[in-house]
């Protein structure tokens, strides 16, 4: 039998035990991400006391994706000095423009560059004009909320997702939802969303209901429900009956709220092996880094989130 004969019959015999091994898809890589409200500060008097236990938390954390809220400018500079190992995507300040206003906020999202490649970003005003600088939502409180948002492909599996992060105001939570949703679908390609923040809405809210049982889609789940691993308090995301923090006089403020009103939301197939509630105290027993807890998940993206365009 001539050479060329013989391999062709090797690999006849070779090619059924070949293809009959079964293919197993890799499975997405888990993703720590984390959410947390760090108190705003205007004048410098309360994040000097209290930014060491927000830096500490981070650092202990290992996060590959932070969103933040109620952050200024000194607080930013602060957090990119500390941690060059992240980059970050700071998007628009929530009243628009940088004159001396009473209160403002950024959105910043925190990314692990060595994991993820920047694709886009951008931010939005939650309210009827979203591109409008500043606007605002009628029946609402006076100042604006932005959402911001980021597009990363993981470098390893070249996969997609897209994180938005927002502080909105609550008191008209069914619109803020429609439309932070609405808004997102203009440019959203199908990829996993996590949408995270202060949501100022507690879970019987009716906008909590529609966003975790969106009938057909999208569906989003909370993370702090749908966890195998749940640490940390369950009933409240803020300081509270007996704690307090630093106001922005440099005193100390008492909070007497318990309530969930901070959240991870994902989209798409998602597993979720555990959830933290960070309470993220300081040196004193009921004294904390802010008057919000710190959220974490580690969670896995497997699938699409359709949004409707």
């Amino acid at each position: 039998m001539k050479p060329f004969f013989l391999i062709s019959a090797l690999l006849c015999l070779l090619a059924p035990a070949t293809l009959a091994e079964p293919v197993s898809p890799s499975p997405s890589p888990s993703i720590r991400i984390g959410a947390y409200n760090i108190y705003t500060d205007f004048k410098g008097d309360n994040w000097a006391k209290r930014k060491q236990g927000v830096f500490e938390f981070v650092e202990q954390a290992e996060l590959d994706i932070l969103a933040l809220q109620e952050v200024t400018e000194v607080q930013i500079a602060d957090l990119a000095h500390r941690f060059p190992r992240y980059h970050y995507v700071l998007g628009a300040r929530s009243d628009g423009h940088r004159a001396d206003q009473s209160w403002y906020e950024f959105n910043p999202i925190f990314y692990a560059p060595d994991r993820y490649r920047l694709e886009g970003w951008s931010s939005f005003w939650v309210s009827p004009t979203p591109a409008a600088p500043g606007s605002i939502l009628p029946r609402t409180k006076t100042h604006a909320r932005v959402l911001t948002w980021a597009r990363l492909t993981e470098r390893k599996t070249e996969k997609e997702i897209l994180v938005a992060n927002v502080h909105i105001h609550g008191l008209r939570a069914a619109d803020e939802i429609d439309i932070i949703l609405g808004e997102l679908a203009r440019f959203h390609d199908g990829a996993p969303i996590i949408l995270l923040g202060d949501f100022n809405m507690t879970r019987n809210a009716d906008a909590y209901a529609a966003l975790v049982s969106h009938d057909p889609s999208p569906r989003f789940i909370d993370a702090s429900a749908a966890a195998t691993d749940i640490i940390g308090p369950t009933n409240t995301t803020v300081i509270g009956p007996d704690g307090a923090t630093y106001d922005n006089d440099g005193e100390m403020r008492e909070i007497s709220d318990v309530k969930v009103i901070d959240y991870i939301f994902l989209c798409g197939a998602t597993t979720v092996r555990r959830f933290e509630a960070h309470p993220n105290r300081l040196d004193r027993p009921n004294v904390y880094a802010s008057d919000h807890f710190a959220l974490t998940s580690e969670v896995s993206l497997e699938g699409s989130c359709p949004l409707a365009r």
